[in-house]
């Protein structure tokens, strides 16, 4: 009990989304040239393509476990309800989500 506790004590700081960051324009090429080095040059976009969009989806949910029962879909990992950031303050046990404008919701 007592790890869980300090766990949810240093869970402090401004979080964003992780997806939008890894898979923007500039990371592209560290991206191409993992995927080169374990697929070859000449299927790394294809394997870019594929993981970039495992993680990409446009449902959630319930939604989603009806869409994708088969095993074949992607996952919708962006946050919900129009949150851009996360703010925690583990000490106060407060959270707060923050929209593009940083205006909390």
């Amino acid at each position: 009990m007592a790890a869980a506790e300090q766990l949810v004590a240093d869970l402090t700081g401004s979080y964003q989304e992780l997806w939008p960051v890894i898979l923007a324009d500039e990371y592209k090429q560290t991206w191409l040239d993992n995927c080169k080095e374990l697929v070859g040059k000449e299927n790394a976009q294809a394997a870019f393509d594929k993981l970039s969009s495992m993680v990409s989806g446009e449902i959630y949910g319930e939604e989603a476990v009806k869409a994708y029962a088969d095993g074949k879909g992607v996952y919708e990992c962006h946050f919900t309800q129009q949150v851009a950031k996360l703010e925690f303050d583990g000490d106060d046990s407060v959270i707060k989500g923050y929209v593009a404008n940083s205006n909390i919701i």
